[in-house]
Parts: C-alpha cells; sequence; structure tokens
C-alpha cells in the first residue's frame, strides 16, 4: 500500500499548480485568503507549493467525514487550505508525513479560532 501511495504522492507534485487550484472554491476573505479543495493531490500540491506551512496541520474528524486544514503563505500572502474528506484521508496523512508537515487532532474550537471564524 505504501507504494501505492508513494506513486500517488508522485503524481500530486508533478500536477502543475494551475491544475491544482482548478480543484478549490474561494471562501469569505478579510485579509486572510480561504480556499477549500475537495480533491485530496490538488490539495497536496498546493500545501508543497506554499512558501511557509505553520505546523501543526489541523485535522478535524466527525460523523460527517475528516477536514484538514493549512495555514501558512503562498506567493501572495497568508492563506488557509481546507480539505474536507469522507474519513480520515490515508494518502493525505502519508503525503503530509512524506513532506515533514505534522498533523494534529483537535476540536472544532481550535479550528474555527485558526479559521478566525
Amino acid at each position: 500500500m505504501l507504494e501505492v501511495y508513494e506513486n500517488d504522492l508522485e503524481e500530486a507534485l508533478r500536477m502543475p499548480l494551475a491544475e491544482a487550484i482548478a480543484y478549490k472554491d474561494k471562501m469569505g476573505n478579510d485579509g486572510i485568503r480561504r480556499f477549500k479543495f475537495y480533491d485530496d493531490r490538488a490539495f497536496i500540491k498546493y500545501v508543497s507549493s506554499m512558501s511557509c506551512v505553520r505546523s501543526p496541520i489541523f485535522r478535524l474528524t466527525s460523523n460527517d467525514g475528516a477536514f484538514y486544514v493549512v495555514h501558512g503563505e503562498d506567493d501572495y500572502g497568508e492563506v488557509i487550505a481546507l480539505l474536507r474528506c469522507r474519513r480520515k484521508d490515508s494518502f493525505v496523512e502519508y503525503a503530509l508525513s512524506r513532506l515533514g508537515l505534522p498533523v494534529r487532532s483537535c476540536s472544532i474550537d481550535s479550528i474555527l479560532d485558526v479559521l478566525k471564524l
């Protein structure tokens, strides 16, 4: 299974950034841009392209699924990237660990604080 994830990670990292950002929706902007991704490989590509990632990556799991939240900066300034999954995503967990980015489970209150909502 690790070989499959490694191949998926290589494919995600080769994805052109312009293609990756096509898999996102913009959210409200109050000085911090927020993007919600709906493709795990596009999310990983975008996160890998960020100039700064503030650790850790937050994971919130609930009955409705899992959310991954990354806070950092890209070429255009501060940004928060979210990925919503049906469940904890093994590929995302693997890819983030290979990128050296720690993942921390947290409460919904922590996520709302990070998102400044």
